[in-house]
Order: structure tokens, then sequence, then C-alpha cells
């Protein structure tokens, strides 16, 4: 007999993202890889993520590990569905709708643009959307969209009690 252990681990998200996941809009995270390498050079094959992109040694956890979001009084539990890398600025626009970006509220049909704030949204595309979002919480950090970081891609499903 094989022992499974699960792991659980906090993770924070915004208050807008953890609405996100209430409504089941969001079903991954991008969250940056630390220390950023040096040189680009075969850097995920570096931390153990294999051709495929699949990371065997992400500090967010493993397929089947549970994540509580830390900072809310809502009792959400999340189960890790798979584990990748990637650059930041490889995301496609089904990804980006995954990451839980809002919809503009014009009926354009396009997505909120997270630079302009709430009073002045207008549609734009959804990886444009992540873009804005993105820089508004990793810019000041030196890891904004143009700088485009190495990230962990965190998958998951609502674990609902």
């Amino acid at each position: 007999m094989t022992d499974i252990t699960i792991n659980q681990r906090p993770i924070s998200f915004n208050d807008e993202m953890v609405n996100a996941i209430l409504e089941g809009r969001k079903t991954q995270t991008r969250r940056v890889v630390k220390p950023q390498p040096e040189h680009d050079t075969d850097y995920p094959y570096h931390i153990g993520v294999g051709r495929d992109r699949r990371a065997r040694h992400c500090p967010y956890g493993q397929p089947g590990d549970l994540l509580w979001v830390r900072g809310t009084n809502i009792s959400i539990t999340l189960r890790v569905t798979g584990v990748l890398i990637e650059r930041v600025q490889d995301i496609s626009e089904a990804d980006a709708l995954a990451e839980g970006i809002a919809a503009a509220p014009t009926g354009t049909g396009g997505y909120m643009d997270y630079t302009i704030g709430p009073k002045f949204m207008h549609s734009v595309p959804a990886v444009y959307s992540f873009k804005t979002l993105w820089d508004s919480i990793y810019a000041k950090r030196d890891f904004g969209w143009n700088t485009n970081p190495w990230v962990w891609v965190i998958e998951f499903e609502r674990v609902t009690p």
C-alpha cells in the first residue's frame, strides 16, 4: 500500500479574485517564480520542470494538494489540479479568462481594463485585461508585464465544504 500525502498550503487573493473564485470564473492563478533566473537558457529545466512544462517543485503544491485562502473569513478550499511554468506573456485568451478577469459592463463582450478604474471601464480583449490586472499587482514589485517574468501557473478547482 502506498501512502499518499496531501499537503495543505495557504494562498492569498484580493477580494475581487475571491469573488471570482466563488462565482466559478477563476480556476487559475499565476505567481512569480522566485528567484528569477539570471540567464534564461533552459531555465525551467533547472528547477525540476520537465519538457512538458509540468512543475515538480512548485512552492504552491502539486496536483491533489489543497490550498486555503488566507485573509478571508469565507471557508474556501481549493484543490490543485495542475502546475506548469511559463512566461507571463505566454498566457492564452482562454487562460486569461480562467484567471477570473471581469467582463466590462459596456455590453460589448469585452473585459475590464484595470488601468483606468471602475468608473471609466471599457472593453478590451481578455489577455490585455489580464495584463492590466497583472501590472496593477506586480509592476511596483519589479515583475511587471514588460519584464515577462517566469511564473508558476496553478490550476485549481473549488472544493465546497
